[in-house]
């Protein structure tokens, strides 16, 4: 988490500790431990158009009828 002058003030950075891929011989099992031992990371949306603008699908989630 860090601050920023513009913007969005806050920013955010993530990482998971496995891969994109349950299979062992998938190339993609290990994606993610290799990233972070590169340190990159993946940077997260914090504010609202942010996060819009990185939604891939909307739901909207209501009571019971």
């Amino acid at each position: 988490m860090g601050f920023r002058k513009r913007g969005c003030p806050a920013r955010s950075l993530s990482f998971v500790t496995y891969g994109q891929s349950e299979n062992s011989r998938s190339p993609h099992a290990t994606d993610y431990m290799r990233a972070f031992s590169r340190k990159r990371w993946n940077e997260v949306p914090f504010c609202s158009g942010e996060v819009r603008r990185a939604s891939l699908s909307r739901y909207r989630v209501t009571g019971r009828r």
